[in-house]
């Protein structure tokens, strides 16, 4: 998820190695980024109007891409976190979406 790109900047600002981060914080980072997968199918569908699942779906294989992109690049991230971040991207997007239209 881009959100560990994120996350994998700020330790490199700080001097932290990303090795150092033990494996509640990598849970607790692939929820941070299901969250904000889950968020932006929400605002996806708040602005689209029309198509609101495609849109996010589309905003999902984004996130697939960028995911799949670590794996060839060699991330050092561990298997189960590129992975489950496979598989959730995009359930977790089109969640977004459903909660967008029952509150419309």
């Amino acid at each position: 998820m881009s959100t560990g790109l994120l996350i994998f900047c700020y330790y490199t600002i700080k001097g932290i190695s990303i090795t150092a981060i033990n494996e509640n914080e990598k849970s607790l980072l692939l929820l941070v980024g299901s969250t904000c997968s889950m968020i932006g199918g929400y605002i996806c569908a708040r602005i689209a109007k029309k198509s609101e699942y495609f849109n996010a779906a589309t905003i999902g294989v984004i996130g697939i891409a960028i995911t799949s992109y670590s794996y060839v690049t060699g991330d050092i991230s561990p298997d189960w976190y590129k992975s489950a971040a496979l598989v959730v991207e995009i359930p977790i997007t089109l969640l977004g979406v459903k909660l967008a239209k029952m509150r419309a």
